[in-house]
Order: C-alpha cells, then sequence, then structure tokens
C-alpha cells in the first residue's frame, strides 16, 4: 500500500507540473471543475488545494490501511492517476506530432504555416 501511495504522489505531483506549465498557454482546459476555477487565481492556492487534497486522502488510507477496503481504495487511485499519467503522455504526444503537422499548424487568419517552436 505505501509502494501504490508513493507512486500517486509522484504521478500527483507531476499532474500538478503540467497543469502549472500548461495554464500557461491558452487553449488548455482543466478537466478538474475545481483546480479549473482556481488555474485563474494565485498559483500558490491551486498548488495548496491539490497538496491538501493529497495529504488528507493519503492519510485516510494510511489511518484505515488495516481494513480491505482502504487497501482497494488505494489501488484504484493509483489506477485512476495512472489514467491520468497516459492522457498527459497522449496529449504531449499530439501536440509533438501537431508541431510538425502543416495543417494543424496554419494560422487562420494569413494562411500561412506558423513556424516551429524552440
Amino acid at each position: 500500500m505505501l509502494l501504490a501511495l508513493a507512486a500517486v504522489w509522484i504521478i500527483n505531483v507531476l499532474d500538478l507540473g503540467y497543469t502549472l506549465l500548461e495554464s500557461l498557454y491558452s487553449g488548455f482546459i482543466e478537466l478538474n471543475p475545481v483546480a479549473a476555477k482556481l488555474i485563474g487565481g494565485s498559483t500558490i492556492v491551486l498548488v495548496g488545494y491539490k497538496l491538501a487534497l493529497l495529504l488528507l486522502s493519503s492519510a485516510i488510507l494510511l489511518i484505515y490501511r488495516r481494513h480491505r477496503v482502504a487497501e482497494l481504495g488505494c489501488w484504484f487511485l493509483l489506477v485512476v492517476y495512472l489514467y491520468v499519467a497516459i492522457c498527459w503522455w497522449c496529449y504531449y504526444e499530439h501536440r509533438l506530432v501537431s508541431f510538425d503537422d502543416p495543417a494543424v499548424n496554419v494560422d487562420p487568419i494569413i494562411g500561412c504555416c506558423l513556424p516551429l517552436p524552440g
């Protein structure tokens, strides 16, 4: 269970980092409705919210770790965060492909290819 919680923490921190990074760009849509409201405000509030939820949920799972439902909940949480990690991977994979695709990188106003970033 500790291994699963450690993996959840790692994926959660990566999710937070990617969310903060992508929130700097227009067109990014946060799927978490609470975090979506917090993105426009202070970064510290968003980080505090995410870490407080993670700490609270981890504490609850650790307190009740001897109960079967808590262990199943922990593994379920890991599966959910693995899904989130896969979604981020697919998102960046799509962005890499779209940077090289002229059909995606055409300026809608002037009709010319946009320069590649970097």
